[in-house]
């Protein structure tokens, strides 16, 4: 809300006082004060901070009205209205020095009154608000760090200038000011300004400015038309351009040895834009990556020509590729141990560091600075000397699993389960020569198609390269393509639907000899390292052994099997010889009680006829007398082997003749007989015919 305006009234009339006063309250102010003597106004103006005064020309005291006003107004700011009865001419024209707001002449009504009153405080109000608006123009032209001139269109004479361009030029504000701009401007174009004017546009130079002091200052000038005062005016501003000028010398001077330090240092550098294309990369990243520049621009170390592995040799993905992360979270990445495989299949390990460059105002990575430095042959160490160790508890692991058992085909298999596990390989097949090494005995194989292990059985038989190779026992990592090229059952389409890309192929070896091979598949593109043929030609030599146990367990079986079976047969001769000795007693002691017998039957035949059962009887006993002379002398024979003597005879008549005797007894105790009936064309053979008849 507006407060109500204060007026201080001056007049040394009391009675015009208190009018003027009624009339104030009248029309709706407030009355801050009556004073009689100038004196006395500037105590109540100091003391009230009045909005106006009204003063009365003629007043009391040494000090009359036109002198009271000049000090309160160039004291206090104070806007004054005269009241005077007086219209002469130097009155008013001392008045007019002191630069009043308004005139009232007595005697004047309210309406006249209010009107001078208002008239004066919006006079006073916009006067203010000016020398303000000009205060903080001069002060924001002075405070200005570019030098500021203003100059005519014509004659080209400095009107104004600003704190800076009097700094810059030299000399005193005064000196400037009316001075010609040529004298210390040089625009390098006399018509620099008429131009500017009749082209009614902005223009921008450099030029060079001549101090007073003699010193020459390279500025960049803007200038514009301006319209001061009702004439056309330029208004030139500058800015020096020495620190800038040394600035860019110093730049480029800095970006010469940036230059030369980005295009010597031993550290691989590249630039990623924000597309995450590769735009500019140094002579070590070519010689570290092992690829020109050239072809490296426009691409990524994250695309599908390129392969990461992390430190455990897992593969990394392009969305934790680290330059992909520092894309993502425009945060930097330092001492990333990161494996790229390149084109053309070598690993390279890289020491890598990953910074940002963010954009001010939206805070997006606009580019991505990569450095790097090559740690392969320090970092293959540490992986040998780790994958070493863990070679060797495989090969513990494995000789301890092929050790468990000495079944050939089991063991065979359980080595070829436990490479796969150990082994960056996933599939195999285990072939073992005979005795001979002349054909292929056994064959164990996992995850491989049976036309692959046909064709690999002819390479092991045939006299090719790949069995020569294999039986000086070298272990060979060779591509598939190349293995099987020379076989016949293998087509191309059979190749492509194995997907495997390379074998590797490592003997079995039992000391220097080639018992065997197993052969590994993949389709990874690193060449396994010498240390790691090594490993592998350790695993072949582990297998090796365990064949050899298997086979000498195999040959042991056989010969204890062979030797219990001679053994049964040797117990079984005891067993007979004992026999033989226990016959030849028995015949001894039946042979003669026996020939007693038959020779008293001989006798009482001679010297008795016998009735004919009793004859019957003398038959019976001669018979049977004869058939134990025939069984003790079977006995004598089985107890004391005779030698045997071969002959060629016809089985016809030997074995006609025994069926002769044969029949004897047939017919005799049972009525029957033996029939026979011959080949007509059996062949004579080799035999003893006693032993043959017995």
């Amino acid at each position: 809300m507006n407060r109500t305006p204060r007026i201080l009234i001056v007049e040394d009339e009391r009675v015009v006082a208190e009018d003027i006063h009624r009339s104030l309250k009248s029309i709706g102010y407030d009355i801050a004060a009556t004073a009689s003597s100038g004196l006395d106004a500037c105590k109540l103006a100091r003391s009230l901070e009045p909005d106006l005064v009204l003063m009365d020309i003629v007043i009391d005291g040494h000090m009359n009205g036109i002198d009271t006003a000049r000090r309160l107004r160039n004291e206090l700011d104070l806007p004054v209205v005269y009241l005077t009865a007086y219209t002469d001419k130097d009155t008013l024209e001392q008045a007019k020095l002191t630069e009043p707001f308004g005139y009232l002449l007595k005697p004047f009504d309210d309406r006249e009154l209010q009107t001078t009153i208002e008239m004066a405080l919006y006079k006073h109000l916009m006067e203010r608000r000016l020398r303000e608006s000009e205060a903080r123009l001069k002060s924001v032209q002075d405070s200005n760090p570019a030098g500021i001139l203003i100059i005519e269109k014509e004659n080209r004479i400095v009107v104004d200038a600003n704190t800076a361009a009097v700094k810059m030029i030299g000399g005193k504000r005064d000196e400037i000011i009316g001075s010609w701009c040529g004298d210390f401007l040089n625009l390098n174009d006399d018509r620099f300004c008429h131009d500017l004017l009749e082209e009614k546009d902005r223009k921008e130079a450099e030029a060079t400015l001549r101090g007073f002091d003699g010193v020459s200052l390279p500025v960049y000038l803007h200038a514009v038309p301006l319209i001061f005062e009702g004439q056309e005016h330029v208004l030139v501003s500058f800015i020096d351009l020495t620190e800038r000028k040394r600035a860019e010398a110093a730049l480029m001077q800095s970006e010469e040895r940036y230059r030369g330090l980005f295009e010597t240092m031993a550290q691989g550098v590249l630039y990623h834009n924000s597309k995450r294309k590769i735009v500019a990369g140094n002579p070590a990243a070519e010689q570290i990556l092992g690829i020109s520049i050239d072809r490296l621009i426009g691409g990524t170390l994250f695309d599908h020509s390129w392969g990461s592995v992390r430190e455990d040799n897992s593969k990394i993905s392009k969305e934790d590729h680290p330059i992909v992360v520092c894309f993502h979270k425009g945060e930097p990445i330092y001492e990333e141990v990161l494996g790229i495989i390149t084109p053309e299949g070598e690993r390279r390990w890289l020491l890598m560091d990953n910074v940002p460059v963010l954009d001010e105002h939206t805070n997006r990575v606009m580019t991505v600075f990569t450095t790097f430095m090559d740690i392969t042959e320090r970092k293959e160490v540490e992986l040998s000397v780790q994958r070493r160790n863990e070679q060797l508890n495989s090969l513990h692991v494995l000789a301890r699993q092929v050790g468990g058992t000495l079944d050939l085909r089991k063991m065979l298999e359980t080595a070829l389960d436990e490479v796969g596990c150990i082994s960056d390989l996933s599939a195999g097949a285990i072939h073992l020569y005979d005795k001979d090494r002349t054909d292929i005995e056994l064959v164990v194989q996992n995850q491989v198609s049976s036309r692959i292990i046909e064709s690999l059985k002819l390479l092991h038989v045939e006299k090719t390269k790949f069995r020569v190779s294999l039986l000086r026992g070298t272990t060979r990592w060779i591509p598939i393509d190349e293995l099987l090229r020379d076989t016949e059952t293998m087509s191309s389409d059979s190749l492509k639907s194995d997907s495997h890309i390379h074998c590797l192929v490592v003997p079995i070896k039992f000391g220097n000899q080639v018992v065997g091979s197993l052969i590994l598949y993949g389709t990874g593109r690193i060449r396994p390292s010498d240390e790691d043929l090594e490993f592998y030609s350790s695993i072949g030599n582990h297998i090796g052994l365990a064949v050899k146990n298997a086979r000498l367990f195999e040959e042991t079986h056989h010969a204890l099997e062979q030797l219990k079976e001679t053994q049964d047969k040797l117990v079984e001769s005891e067993k007979l010889a004992s026999l033989g000795s226990l016959t030849s007693n028995i015949v001894h002691e039946i042979g003669n009680p026996l020939a007693a017998i038959s020779n008293s039957i001989q006798v009482l035949e001679k010297h008795t006829d016998f009735e004919d059962r009793l004859q019957e009887l003398m038959d019976i006993m001669k018979w049977e007398t004869d058939r134990l002379k025939r069984s003790i002398e079977q006995l004598r024979e089985f107890s004391k082997p005779r030698q045997m003597q071969f002959e060629s005879v016809n089985p016809k008549d030997v074995v006609e003749k025994a069926i002769k005797i044969m029949n004897q007894d047939l017919e005799l105790i049972l009525g029957k007989r033996i029939v026979t009936r011959f080949s007509q064309t059996l062949p004579e053979v080799h035999v003893d015919p006693d032993a043959f008849e017995q």
